[in-house]
């Protein structure tokens, strides 16, 4: 008895501390986006691992990924993309057809950084927030 107590004692304070700190349920991934040094006020970021991804819009140069607690961040390290928004669209009502109503300036989101493969961002993700500020050239 005395030996399940000693026992008892010694892993309880691990127990404990294991309900202690942020949480990957928790987790936000947040900053900055610029090209040039001018912060982007339109697109997205989506960060992305083992075929998972995450998009956040971009807004007045900030992103914020924050996940939902059923489908939380795994700890690691994940790609990132900048992506244009789309054009914005409306229907011609004579036509009847879709007509392009505002075209977005894609020269502040070059082709590298829209792709996976060519960005070049990568992010290590862990508990808590992580802050991660993207410049792109």
């Amino acid at each position: 008895m005395k030996t399940i107590l000693q026992i008892a004692l010694l892993i309880s304070p691990a127990l404990l501390s294991l309900g202690c700190g942020p949480s990957f349920s928790d987790t936000t991934v947040k900053g900055a986006v610029r090209f040039q040094g001018e912060s982007l006020t339109t697109g997205q970021v989506v960060i992305e691992a083992n075929g998972r991804a995450y998009v956040a819009p971009i807004i007045d140069g900030q992103y914020n990924v924050q996940t939902p607690s059923s489908v939380p961040f795994p700890p690691g390290d994940y790609k990132v993309t900048v992506i244009p928004p789309d054009p914005k669209t409306a229907i011609d009502p004579k036509s009847g057809e879709i007509v392009i109503v505002e075209r977005v300036d894609e020269s502040k989101f070059p082709r590298r950084y829209r792709k996976l493969e060519t960005s070049g961002l990568v992010v290590e993700i862990v508990a808590g927030e992580n802050i991660f500020d993207i410049e792109m050239k």
